[in-house]
Formats: structure tokens, sequence, C-alpha cells
């Protein structure tokens, strides 16, 4: 009888642990996208043209999905989507007579599966988690993309950190939260020499607050 209650245990523990939320707060974009000087020759010289990006703070939306296996150490599948505005240069789409200015509306949408620790105090449980991500940068601020200035659509490869904590107010588990996501964008190349250009390392910041359930 003990050794058939140990050989369930860890599978007890599974089902029963088991974790959705959702939440939704502010978007902290906190790092330029790039900075880049571009050198031309003209006919009396050179000239340099400067080109900048950022983000703006907007929205930010996302749920996440939570095993824990073991007391203190779990999984968490998280996706979250941010809304906001993109500021700086504008790259340019092709017209039906003349190239027009890109939008200005970003949207950004995140995948993760992070390692996840928590830790209970009283009624509240604080969580601390990081993992690998895909970022996709999206929106009509990326429709356009010339060589200068190329950041059109695409999948990024990074991270993200986590710290939340979640208190039970009777019937319901409320949670704050603080996530960042890391990445760092990519330009098209220009010829040696044209260019000097900085791609900081983009700190993404969500600072949110939800509701969690446990479905198992």
């Amino acid at each position: 009888m003990p050794l058939g209650i140990l050989l369930l245990a860890p599978r007890l523990a599974w089902t029963q642990q088991l974790e959705l939320g959702v939440h939704g707060g502010y978007f902290l974009p906190t790092a330029e996208q790039f900075e880049r000087a571009v050198v031309r020759s003209t006919s009396t010289g050179f000239s340099v043209s400067h080109y900048d990006g950022h983000h703006d703070p907007g929205v930010a939306i996302g749920v996440h999905l939570t095993a824990w296996p073991l007391a203190r150490l779990g999984l968490d599948l998280a996706g979250a989507v941010r809304f906001c505005g993109r500021s700086g240069s504008a790259p340019f789409m092709i017209g039906p007579f003349l190239p027009v200015p890109a939008g200005d509306r970003a949207v950004l949408s995140s995948l993760a599966l992070r390692l996840v620790g928590r830790t209970r105090i009283g009624g509240t449980t604080v969580r601390l988690g990081a993992g690998p991500a895909l970022i996709h940068i999206g929106g009509s601020a990326y429709d356009g993309g010339t060589p200068e200035i190329s950041l059109a659509k695409r999948t990024l490869g990074g991270a993200t950190v986590l710290a939340d904590i979640t208190h039970t107010v009777g019937p319901l588990r409320l949670q704050l939260g603080v996530e960042d996501a890391l990445y760092r964008v990519a330009m098209a190349s220009l010829p040696p020499g044209s260019d000097t250009t900085r791609t900081p390392l983009q700190h993404d910041l969500a600072l949110t607050a939800g509701v969690v359930v446990r479905i198992r």
C-alpha cells in the first residue's frame, strides 16, 4: 500500500496543479530600437543621414498556462500581445504613384516557455520565472521596408523574465505582475563602411493585473 501511494503521488500532483491566468495592463518599452547613420557620396563630397526608431507606451494583454509537477517548480506557457505606436524614422511603402510613409501602429506578439518557481506566504504566492521566447513584430508601422530602415514584419528570438504575486480574495485569485521581453532587432545590411548602426537590447516591460484559476 505505501509503495502504491508513492507511485501515484507524482501523477496526482500533476493533475491537481494546472493553472490558467489572464491579464492586461500597461506596455512600457524602455530602449530605442535602433540608431543608424548612413554616409552618402554627393557631388560636393559626403552627407550623413540619421535614422532612429522606438516603440511608444501602449496596452498589453496575455494568457498563461502553468503546470506544477513539483510543489515549488513548474513550467509556464505564455502568450502575449502588445499594442502601441511607433515613433522615429518611418519606412516607405510602394504606392500606386509615389512611395508613401508606412503607418505608425505596432503590434508585438510573443510566445514563451518559462521555468517558474514559487513560494507561498500566507494567502499570497510569489512566482519568478524565465525562459526563451519568440517575438513577432507586426502592424502598419512595419508594412514598408527601405534599405536604410528595413524593419519589416518578422519573428525574432529572445527571452522573457517574469515576477508576479497572486493573492486570494474570497473566491478570486488576483495577480499583479511584471514581465520583461528581451530581444534585439535585425536590420538590413548596407555596403561596408557606409553606415554606423546601433541596435540596443530591447527591454519591453509589461505591468499587468489579472486573475488565475485552477483548472485541474
